[in-house]
């Protein structure tokens, strides 16, 4: 995995195209990820949740926003979680490092197109 460089440019790049009014689900989810790995548990619901708007159908987007609302329930209940928060934000991370990589450069691309 790369350094913390590939994860702030991914984010920055993410945010631009948002910006300029490129609203892809994968971004919203993409960013979801980055945050919840940084324990910004709100930031990412909040991702997650805007994926959806974009696109109800994106699976990804459910099962991540179930997880952190599951996660938050487990919580304030006091029940052991499955997995460590730590675990499953490596985990996270891992699989979406080149779905980050790549789309950060199909956006990019896109962000010139339409300028």
């Amino acid at each position: 995995m790369g350094g913390g460089g590939d994860a702030a440019g991914a984010e920055e790049s993410l945010q631009a195209a948002l910006r300029v009014g490129l609203q892809r689900p994968s971004a919203h989810s993409i960013l979801g990820f980055l945050w919840d790995s940084r324990g910004d548990v709100a930031g990412a619901e909040e991702s997650f949740r805007a994926a959806l708007l974009v696109d109800p159908w994106r699976a990804t987007a459910h099962h991540e926003l179930g997880a952190l609302l599951k996660q938050r329930e487990d919580a304030s209940t006091g029940l052991a979680p499955r997995e460590s928060t730590e675990s499953r934000r490596t985990r996270k991370l891992v699989h979406q490092l080149e779905t980050v990589r790549a789309e950060k450069k199909r956006i990019k691309g896109a962000a010139k197109e339409k300028k």
